[in-house]
């Protein structure tokens, strides 16, 4: 994997630089006091799911101009992605689901 550090909620963080093919654009740190939804709570806790740590907004070139929302555990592993018409709208559901994301690289965003 091709990584990166970046500041991700106060933290020094090593980032993929792609996941599922796509380039990563920005990253946020979530945990199970952020978790706003029922999903967003299901696959944060401790669960067949997750637990969910981060949370990764990613160009999705094989698809125009749409952007991938993808739910990473600790160590960037995959556990759930949401495909989204824009980055606008993939910062919008992160909000949705989550309180307070922050998503590093992405701050005219978030």
């Amino acid at each position: 994997m091709t990584a990166r550090i970046v500041i991700c909620n106060h933290l020094r963080v090593t980032v993929p630089t792609e996941l599922g093919g796509c380039k990563v654009l920005g990253t946020a740190r979530v945990g199970p006091d952020s978790a706003r939804s029922w999903s967003a709570q299901r696959v944060v806790g401790e669960s067949a799911d997750g637990p969910i740590r981060y949370l990764a907004i990613a160009q999705a070139d094989n698809h125009g101009q749409s952007s991938c929302l993808f739910w990473c555990d600790q160590h960037w592993n995959v556990i759930w992605d949401d495909l989204h018409t824009s980055i606008q709208e993939a910062v919008a559901q992160a909000r949705c689901e989550f309180d307070d994301v922050r998503f590093a690289d992405l701050d005219e965003l978030s």
